[in-house]
């Protein structure tokens, strides 16, 4: 079920944060509709090398009770190139 409506307590907000966040193909359609998905793919990526499941679960847990909100962008997969990462092709 999604959250949106219970995490953003102003519609603008949403609006941002589909703007800025919510990961888009490459015709900048929205790709994920719920913010949740947005921490999820946050949460993976950060703790892709963690060895406690538990960590993770407590990550996403946190995100969602805005106890951790996270700062800037992830946008995976990246490619290596020439030591420059740049975004890969969603």
């Amino acid at each position: 079920m999604p959250i949106n409506n219970s995490y953003f307590l102003n519609p603008a907000h949403l609006e941002l944060a589909k703007a800025r966040y919510f990961l888009k193909d490459g015709n900048g359609n929205l790709v994920e509709n719920d913010i949740e998905e947005v921490f999820n793919r946050v949460v993976n990526h950060i703790y892709s090398n963690e060895q406690e499941p538990k960590h993770k679960e407590e990550a996403l847990k946190y995100r969602l009770e805005k106890k951790i909100i996270d700062a800037g962008r992830i946008s995976i997969p990246m490619t290596s190139n020439d030591d420059i990462l740049t975004p890969g092709i969603f």
